[in-house]
């Protein structure tokens, strides 16, 4: 009977410290809730396509992805960059970081796989995702027990990789939610100016 209770108590308080946490904020601490467990999590005012359609159009690291992932093999996959950042509870987006990017043959999987030769370039995907999000419009907040609460947001970038008929190393970015194309490009040396399209 122990035994059970104390089991109990630690799996409460494993939920608890997912639940939230608490930061530096300025001069105090802030709590941070996770936007995967409150009741309604911060919302991009201009709708999912337009929050997707604003990483695609302000991240500047498609020519050093795509090249890394050429070089490793890692061609007719799917990438996806995940990325972190908090929306307090006005609405501002701050706090943003790089977490790591993956391959999965799927658009939709959940067994993505962590491509650890990325790890080496951590500080320059974190300076792009700083920038990605550096002048983002303000946000919705995300609300808890009725009242707007800060909270941290896990999101990810998501594009196939492949070779096409020509030969040529090709990028094509898809809104993970949708799984439509939104963008392509093309490189006739894996790096280059590419040719871009937008299809939104």
């Amino acid at each position: 009977m122990k035994m059970k209770m104390k089991t109990g108590i630690l799996l409460l308080f494993t939920y608890l410290q997912t639940y939230s946490q608490e930061i530096m904020i300025g001069p105090r601490y802030q709590k941070i809730y996770d936007a995967r467990y409150v009741q309604i999590p911060p919302i991009f005012p201009f709708g999912t396509d337009s929050c997707k359609h604003y990483y695609f159009t302000h991240f500047k690291g498609f020519d050093a992805l795509l090249a890394k992932a050429f070089e490793n093999g890692d061609t007719a996959k799917y990438l996806r960059i995940y990325f972190s950042f908090i929306v307090d509870k006005n609405g501002f987006v701050f706090d943003t970081h790089f977490i790591k990017i993956t391959s999965t043959r799927y658009a939709k999987s959940i067994g993505d796989k962590t491509l650890q030769y990325f790890s080496s370039q951590t500080q320059y995907y974190e300076r792009l995702i700083h920038q990605m999000l550096l002048f983002i419009p303000l946000w919705k907040p995300a609300i808890q027990d009725g009242i707007p609460v800060t909270c941290r947001v896990i999101d990810f970038l998501q594009c196939w990789v492949g070779i096409t008929k020509q030969g040529v190393s090709s990028l094509s970015l898809t809104n993970h939610v949708t799984n439509y194309p939104v963008f392509s490009a093309f490189s006739k040396n894996y790096l280059g100016h590419y040719v871009n399209h937008l299809q939104w």
